[in-house]
């Protein structure tokens, strides 16, 4: 969109690099002047100031305002895929984890890797399962944490490991039509570039990457000297007395491969794979379930729910109520729900089952004071100003407030 009258120039190539400079400027200030506490807002303030700084660049070519606006909210959007699939593997970590999945992955991995071929060997399957879940951040998140593990029981370096790790994962993902990064970029650059056509570019780049690594990593392997390494039998032991360590405990990688294999949504992929995996622990891992609720008297079903929200009204919420404490679930689960849940219609059938259900809603006819009656002006669709509802006492321009003090008919 044109400023003024003006077509839009397309950027020169000092325009497109200023911005990168001043963002690379931005976050090395940061970091020196705050260190790791960089993280804690400075980085945030270095990253919209940059964006701030894109926009005067855009501006000066002759973009409005309004396209500038468009163009962040666009890019915004293209980039909330990957936050919900960070939000997920965040779950999927700490499911796995609960669920032994990791565990097991870690006891199983330390009988059959050696030390000489440990670190080619995470790069390389961490590659390969970066490939089937299309998801860097799912394999760092997983098998990654358990390779690391493995390192620090063979006495390997576990920054070693951690680079294999994000070496194989990092290149799986850009090789693969799964990967939503590598189906985004295609629809930004236009042009006809096909999902194909790009894993294929990117492979003359990453295919020598990864293949170098894989060769640095077997040479660092075969002169490692492992230092501190307990006994595999003791780590296996050691796992085993805090997990029950079983195959049922892979059944969650499983189902994501198949996931993955099937083509479902990434996000979906890995939210299924991490709920799947909570709901197992309460049946595999009942020790470690209780532990993480703080509450060992629970069993295996009630440890998995804290609390049940539920949204029915009428008929069947006073049938939801009274058999939800009929089955004895109100000593062990908070019942929450909608207002509807507990509604006065329905309370007198309920009876003594609603005592303790937490519900929330917009009104009730039941108020020991109820407010005075102000009937809205014949013809009208209310109050003519809103302001009277949601913020009665917010500061107005002389001209908006004669609201405030309303007449007889409310208005």
């Amino acid at each position: 969109m044109a400023r003024e009258g003006r077509q839009p120039r397309p950027p020169s190539l000092l325009d497109a690099l200023l911005p990168i400079v001043v963002l690379i400027v931005l976050i090395a200030t940061s970091i020196w002047l705050f260190g790791v506490a960089a993280t804690d807002g400075p980085l945030q303030v270095a990253l919209f100031v940059s964006a701030a700084f894109a926009s005067l660049i855009a501006f000066k070519n002759g973009y409005t305002v309004a396209a500038i606006a468009d163009a962040a909210v666009g890019g915004v959007t293209s980039a909330m895929g990957a936050v919900f699939i960070l939000l997920a593997v965040g779950a999927l970590i700490g499911t796995w984890n609960m669920a032994g999945t990791i565990p097991t992955v870690v006891h199983y991995g330390i009988g059959l890797l050696s030390p000489t071929w440990f670190y080619v060997a995470s790069a390389a399957i961490c590659a390969l399962v970066g490939m089937i879940t299309g998801s860097s951040w799912t394999t760092a998140g997983t098998l990654g944490v358990a390779f690391v593990g493995m390192a620090n029981v063979l006495g390997l370096s576990e920054n070693v490991a951690a680079g294999a790790v994000i070496c194989g994962a990092y290149f799986g993902d850009k090789m693969t039509p799964l990967s939503e990064t590598t189906i985004l970029v295609p629809k930004l650059v236009g042009g006809g570039l096909s999902v194909a056509q790009h894993v294929r570019n990117m492979f003359w780049t990453a295919g020598p990457a990864i293949g170098i690594s894989l060769v640095l990593f077997l040479i660092i392997g075969l002169n490692a000297e492992p230092k501190g390494a307990a006994s595999t039998e003791a780590a296996q032991k050691a796992l085993e007395g805090a997990f029950n360590i079983s195959v049922l405990n892979l059944l969650p990688l499983l189902l994501l491969v198949v996931f993955s294999i099937r083509k479902f949504p990434p996000f979906l992929s890995i939210l299924g794979a991490a709920l799947f995996a909570g709901i197992l622990a309460c049946f595999t891992q009942w020790t470690a379930v209780q532990a993480f609720v703080d509450d060992p008297s629970l069993g295996p079903l009630a440890t998995g729910a804290k609390a049940v929200y539920a949204f029915f009204s009428g008929t069947d919420a006073v049938n939801f109520v009274k058999q939800f404490d009929q089955f004895g679930l109100k000593a062990t689960v908070k019942l929450t729900g909608a207002g509807f849940l507990t509604e006065p219609d329905v309370l007198p059938a309920q009876g003594k089952s609603a005592l303790g259900v937490i519900t929330g809603h917009f009104y009730t006819p039941l108020l020991d004071n109820p407010p005075p009656v102000r009937p809205y002006r014949e013809g009208s669709w209310g109050p003519n100003a809103i302001h009277q509802l949601i913020a009665p006492h917010a500061w107005r321009l002389p001209f908006e407030r004669a609201w405030r003090h309303p007449n007889v008919y409310g208005a």
